[in-house]
């Protein structure tokens, strides 16, 4: 396994049967407490996700917003910012053009076993903490590391990391990102599910329940995008990682993401990417 992270597929969703809380993404901790990766942005982060562990930020280079159930929090290297589970969110660099951040996802069960549950703490968004930070960067550390002693010196540094974190940064009342949203949720979960697929907007609508202008507008308050610029985000996103993993052509990949149309993915690719597709694809083979 590379030090740098582990990816994890956007496209995987699961809904927690009986319970309120649904989520996008799974996350396969039966290893470690954690995920960890180095993210970069450059301009518009094209959609937004949630899950139902807690994820942290550390901004590392540039200036970068966060939007948190499309609320904007603007960031600094050296800032934290504070994911709560369930809570809506995406990133994009700021007046920099480009940023790179720390993503940190703890396991939750994990923090439960160890006495620290955080079910109903709401954190702190915005941290400026210069231990917490070197708390941080100590998870780093350790993820890199490759001898026999790598699991428990993670686990050590997760829960040091954590104890600060809910002494110095919580505050009253439950998490803001209740589930009130939950008919977009469901069409998002749907969207990142069947994007290769046909997505008729009145379908979407009626998946959740509403009215077509209804429908419209809620998506675009809690998404801060149209349905329409949504879908093309993320089957532009699903196409880069074809590209960029070679071994294929424009037309196939064009197919595989859900567009119809050889020239309308081409166009809507240099739009949204400002190269054009091919061209991408031959620096990579």
């Amino acid at each position: 396994m590379k030090n740098e992270p582990q990816n994890i597929p956007a496209d995987v969703f699961v809904d927690k049967g009986g319970k309120a809380r649904k989520v996008y993404e799974r996350h396969d901790m039966s290893r470690l407490p954690i995920i960890l990766h180095k993210d970069t942005v450059i301009g518009r982060s094209s959609t937004s996700n949630w899950h139902e562990n807690v994820e942290i930020l550390l901004f590392l280079d540039g200036e970068g917003t966060v939007y948190l159930e499309n609320a904007p929090l603007d960031f600094s290297p050296g800032d934290i910012c504070v994911i709560d589970s369930g809570e809506l969110h995406r990133v994009e660099s700021g007046a920099s053009g480009k940023c790179t951040y720390y993503c940190l996802i703890i396991d939750g069960e994990f923090c439960e076993r160890q006495g620290l549950a955080h079910e109903d703490v709401r954190f702190v968004k915005r941290i400026r903490d210069g231990k917490l930070a070197e708390e941080y960067n100590k998870i780093a550390e350790a993820f890199k590391e490759r001898d026999d002693y790598r699991v428990p010196a993670l686990k050590g540094a997760v829960l040091s990391f954590m104890v600060h974190l809910l002494r110095e940064h919580t505050k009253e009342g439950k998490p803001s990102a209740e589930r009130e949203n939950e008919a977009v949720r469901t069409v998002i979960r749907h969207i990142r599910t069947h994007y290769a697929e046909p997505l008729e907007v009145d379908a979407l609508a009626a998946l959740a329940g509403l009215s077509k202008f209804h429908f419209l507008r809620e998506f675009k308050r809690v998404t801060g995008q149209t349905v329409v610029t949504y879908i093309n985000n993320l089957r532009i996103e699903r196409a880069v990682r074809m590209l960029d993993a070679g071994n294929t052509t424009v037309s196939a990949v064009a197919a595989a993401c859900g567009f119809a149309s050889h020239a309308y993915f081409s166009k809507t690719f240099y739009r949204l990417r400002g190269v054009h597709p091919s061209a991408l694809l031959k620096k990579k083979q």
